[in-house]
């Protein structure tokens, strides 16, 4: 199984296409405009791989946002995760069992989330005049304009009050999230690997909210562009949209060849 996260892994935005000169093809419309892209050698491999092994999307954009990318809509994955773990599908069905497990487990860190959220909402407000959104019920977030190493000292300041009350902050790039340590890439695809038992997986991602996937499989690939601070065991050859196809590559060879 390669359990893998989707933007700026395996498919790419206008940012990191714009000076790309290789052979690419769309993979993702919105609104009747193609707004994400990959390689052709990329998406060949992708099917192949596919028709062989099982591809799991885990991904931070919600069921339609991820219904957008053409080879999820055409080919609903067996398995698929949205909302950087919030929500599990399995042959297109909501997994019921993952959500109740979810919600039970929320409901007991409630009331120390909320006095997280609360507080750092009011620090950030305070001292950078950010506020923070819901993402969804679970999980906000803020961005952080003109972005510098006081900021960043802040927030690493500010880590282990939010690890004491049950909840992860990240900052990724300009935004930063607030979520609980319940709901991540991570734990749900701890939870895929002990419900499917594969004897080979690997997880792929480019962000530090893809790094709680690593330790949760066999193997690991981050593409060489990544932004993740944390041990790294293979990083691919290429950057940009290169690297989708080097990811597949290396998946293949470990789910086929060992």
């Amino acid at each position: 199984m390669l359990f893998s996260d989707l933007d700026r892994t395996l498919i790419y935005s206008k940012v990191f296409y714009s000076d790309f000169d290789g052979a690419m093809v769309p993979v993702e419309t919105k609104e009747g405009k193609f707004t994400s892209h990959t390689t052709s050698g990329a998406l060949i491999k992708l099917i192949s791989f596919r028709e062989a092994f099982f591809l799991v999307p885990v991904t931070a954009r919600t069921l339609e946002q991820a219904l957008r990318v053409h080879f999820i809509r055409d080919q609903f994955p067996e398995f698929m995760v949205c909302e950087s773990g919030k929500e599990i599908y399995i042959n297109g069905e909501l997994d019921t069992v993952w959500e109740s497990h979810l919600r039970s487990q929320l409901e007991i860190s409630r009331r120390s989330r909320e006095h997280a959220y609360n507080h750092i909402s009011q620090e950030f407000s305070s001292y950078f005049g950010c506020n923070f959104y819901p993402i969804n019920e679970s999980m906000i977030m803020t961005k952080i304009e003109n972005l510098n190493h006081y900021h960043e000292g802040y927030v690493k300041s500010m880590i282990p009050f939010a690890d004491s009350l049950g909840c992860d902050l990240i900052l990724q790039e300009k935004k930063l999230y607030l979520f609980p340590k319940e709901i991540t890439k991570g734990n749900a695809v701890k939870y895929l690997i002990e419900r499917e038992s594969p004897r080979l997986s690997v997880s792929s991602g480019d962000a530090q909210m893809d790094y709680s996937m690593f330790s949760s499989t066999t193997h690991h690939i981050a593409p060489m562009h990544h932004t993740i601070t944390g041990d790294i065991k293979v990083t691919t050859g290429r950057r940009s949209l290169d690297a989708a196809e080097d990811i597949i590559d290396y998946a293949y060879q470990i789910l086929a060849y060992n």
